[in-house]
């Protein structure tokens, strides 16, 4: 086997309100490079006076340093051009909840859950990009240990395992690691949380209060497979795993 691919992954469940109800974040490269990706990203927090950096709370910390709209935006596309200034590569696969539940019960048994097809996919995607560059190396899998997703984590790696660790498969080592401390998991989620965020709401506007946040591009080398209603009408119903088309792009 040649050399091993880092992944560091975000799958954090959506509201079921929401647009899109499921997500899941792929961040992908050398794992031998992954000293220099973290030695830039802890030199923008300490640019920027942050002990980590984390999507959900963003709003509230802008707040309280008072920073403009303009800031933000300046602020958090450091950290998302630190991704492809790594030589690091995100991919995205989304099931809307139309998608989902057009499913019949067979296809639904069959893919798990919205959670377990969006994980399969992703890794799917990475997995093909890989072999498709005359790579042989696996995946080294990296989640986030937080105790509400952790069971979910541990249920996906299992499902993943059963499906791709013989001879043949991909499976690398698998680690849990703490998001507060670990920049590639920050990284995932704050990439994760752009693309959540773009695809079920508006950009606010440049008058709204400080706390609203303007959103930075998501890296132009992006890889995006969006399942909504009409995708998954074309596609979904007459494949299987092994079948499945390439990424859809966005």
């Amino acid at each position: 086997m040649g050399p091993v691919f880092a992944c560091f992954l975000d799958h954090r469940r959506d509201a079921p309100a929401r647009r899109l109800q499921n997500l899941c974040a792929l961040l992908l490269g050398p794992r031998l490079s992954q000293p220099a990706f973290e030695a830039r990203w802890q030199m923008l927090l300490l640019k920027h006076q942050l002990q980590s950096l984390e999507f959900a709370t963003w709003p509230k910390l802008a707040k309280r340093r008072k920073w403009n709209a303009t800031e933000q935006v300046r602020i958090l596309s450091e950290f998302v051009e630190a991704v492809p200034s790594s030589d690091m590569l995100a991919f995205f696969v989304a099931m809307s909840p139309d998608a989902w539940n057009q499913l019949d019960d067979k296809r639904k048994k069959l893919f798990g859950s919205e959670q377990e097809f969006c994980f399969r996919r992703v890794v799917r995607i990475v997995r093909d990009r890989i072999e498709s560059a005359g790579q042989l190396g696996g995946l080294a899998l990296t989640f986030d240990r937080n105790l509400d997703q952790l069971s979910v984590s541990v249920d996906l790696v299992r499902q993943w395992i059963e499906a791709e660790g013989g001879p043949a498969g991909r499976v690398g080592p698998v680690t849990f690691a703490d998001g507060f401390r670990c920049p590639q998991l920050q990284a995932v989620s704050l990439l994760a949380g752009i693309a959540r965020r773009r695809q079920r709401e508006p950009l606010p506007k440049s008058d709204q209060p400080v706390s609203s946040v303007l959103l930075p591009d998501l890296p132009m080398d992006s890889v995006f497979e969006i399942w909504d209603e009409g995708y998954s009408a074309r596609y979904l119903g007459g494949v299987e795993w092994d079948s499945y088309p390439s990424g859809r792009r966005r």
